[in-house]
């Protein structure tokens, strides 16, 4: 037997932990067998153990250069990033590229730069990972290079991943919510692409028996009063903002207090929001973008046509003439697995 083929099967990723979607799946895949590492993007380390592994999985390639301190600095670690890739290529056998977004929900300062890192991951990459057919159309449709190597997979679920150990009648009542209400979530990182101000906008059309809970954290300040200013034009409804991180055990809170998610998203790939809607039983009003095609069907919600307010306040006003089955959706979510995902990268 050859030292390659006595060499244990394992992946170094950039990044293992930190970011649910990537806890989840690695955690299924080292259950069948398969070491996965926390990478380090670091000379030394890069240098002393890239070798050791068989392949190399990475999420989000703008990580790696977005400095966020000026063009220069990005581009001297833009040119690191290439490097790296390089050295991936000389010294693992395989490297892999799941493809979350089309392009980073925050587009680097340097001019084209993040199309040319996603040009050159595609280029180098041995796979590239993307989660169902319309996310896949949409990625062929920007980089035709990639159809070669693309792989389509599942976008696992988080029906037993969060707790749950309160009852719908308790998590209402922390916002004191009433029976009669039709209760609307945003849930997750409250970005500009996200649309929360859309969302805003939209709930003012609704009747007074409706309710809008925001819960996610604010990155750029401008952006939060912007939201603030929109809720504060509402005066005969009930909102409630939680603008902070949410921790895992208080996500029941809201997932169960509300009636249904709405995730009014400018530009969408994959959204593991909707997939955590759908592991809590709740429906998701989104629009017809990406993964959201596909998993949004007509038993677990209502798609609209983006970026269009009269499009979102039809959706949102139709939601409570339709009936919902919590375990429909439910069944649903039990159907995505991390199994796709991991026979790829094995």
């Amino acid at each position: 037997m050859s030292n390659n083929d006595s060499k244990e099967v394992s992946i170094v990723a950039f990044p293992k932990s930190g970011i649910a979607y990537n806890e989840a799946l690695y955690q299924a895949l080292e259950s069948q067998g398969v070491k996965v590492t926390e990478g380090v993007f670091a000379g030394r380390w890069l240098l002393k153990n890239l070798k050791k592994f068989d392949s190399v999985h990475l999420h989000w390639p703008s990580f790696f250069y977005a400095t966020k301190k000026g063009m220069l600095s990005e581009v001297i670690a833009f040119i690191k990033f290439c490097l790296f890739l390089l050295y991936i290529k000389i010294k693992c056998s395989s490297l892999y590229w799941t493809a979350h977004n089309l392009y980073p929900h925050n587009p680097s300062s340097t001019p084209f730069i993040d199309k040319i890192a996603r040009w050159l991951v595609i280029l180098l990459c041995s796979k590239v990972f993307v989660h169902r057919e319309t996310a896949a159309k949409t990625l062929i449709n920007e980089f035709p290079l990639v159809k070669s190597k693309l792989k389509i997979i599942e976008h696992g679920s988080w029906v037993d991943y969060y707790p749950k150990t309160i009852t719908r009648v308790k998590a209402r009542s922390y916002f004191n919510i009433a029976e009669d209400q039709t209760v609307y979530l945003f849930i997750g990182l409250c970005s500009k692409y996200k649309n929360v101000h859309l969302l805003t906008e939209a709930f003012e059309y609704l009747p007074n028996n409706s309710m809008l809970l925001i819960a996610g954290k604010f990155q750029d300040q401008d952006y939060y009063k912007k939201v603030i200013a929109s809720l504060g034009k509402i005066t005969e409804k009930k909102f409630h903002i939680e603008a902070t991180f949410i921790p895992d055990e208080k996500l029941q809170n809201y997932l169960l207090a509300c009636d249904v998610v709405v995730l009014p998203y400018e530009e969408s790939l994959t959204s593991g929001a909707a997939v955590l809607a759908l592991g809590f039983g709740r429906p998701v009003i989104a629009p017809k973008l990406g993964y959201l095609t596909d998993i949004i069907t007509d038993d677990c919600g209502i798609l609209y046509h983006p970026n269009e307010i009269k499009e979102l306040v039809s959706a949102m006003e139709k939601f409570p003439t339709r009936k919902y089955s919590e375990c429909k959706i439910l069944e649903n979510a039990y159907a995505l697995t991390w199994d796709s995902a991991c026979d790829a990268l094995k």
